[in-house]
């Protein structure tokens, strides 16, 4: 008897290792797609579409240059809220899963078509921008959007899971998905103090 427990639970831990490491993938694939498709973008679309989303960069140093630290960090993390809470709430729906990692494929695309238009517009200038004031925050965001998407598309999956059979540990996956969460999100907005850093570093370095 002991022995079928035993095998039982190896068996479960290995499912389930396997369903991390599959989700985990999963939560980096959109990522590593939305990438290259800003990059796809960039090189064949209109000059007008990648325009506006050089303006709305534009806008926001100007805004940098204007406003006081606080301020600054108050409208980085803002601009975060929309997609933590969508993704909030696609990991509590059973059909929520494919949609998390959809939301995290379009919120990749931006950063490259922004990195791709400073460099070519302003060659070296473009790319010490990126380095020094916007990729050290990124860097750090990606860590936490990878978390995030990990565990809100597992979550979804559970519960997905826990509506076919009616059945389940709910309460430990609620537990380790909110634990999951806060970490997500807390690393995601350390990344935004590290961009304001950088910004009230760097900024007045540079003119655009």
């Amino acid at each position: 008897m002991k022995v079928s427990a035993v095998i039982v639970n190896h068996r479960k831990a290995k499912k389930n290792n396997i369903s991390l490491n599959l989700s985990l993938i999963l939560s980096i694939l959109p990522i590593l797609c939305g990438f290259i498709s800003g990059a796809l973008l960039y090189a064949f679309m209109k000059e007008s579409l990648y325009r506006g989303v050089f303006d709305v960069f534009i806008s926001f140093f100007t805004d940098f240059s204007n406003k006081s630290s606080l301020e600054i960090l108050s409208g980085l993390i803002i601009s975060e809220l929309p997609y933590i809470f969508i993704m909030l709430i696609f990991s509590f729906s059973a059909i929520g899963y494919p949609f998390v990692l959809m939301l995290t494929y379009i919120k990749s695309i931006a950063p490259t078509l922004l990195f791709a238009h400073l460099y070519s517009e302003y060659a070296l200038k473009g790319a010490e921008y990126v380095f020094l004031i916007l990729l050290p925050g990124e860097i750090i965001n990606l860590f936490g959007i990878i978390l995030l998407t990990q565990g809100c598309f597992a979550f979804s999956r559970h519960i997905d899971g826990v509506l076919k059979s009616l059945k389940g540990e709910y309460v430990q996956e609620m537990k380790g998905f909110l634990l999951k969460f806060s970490v997500s999100v807390a690393i995601i907005l350390f990344g935004n103090l590290i961009t304001l850093f950088t910004i009230s570093l760097f900024n007045g370095l540079f003119s655009f």
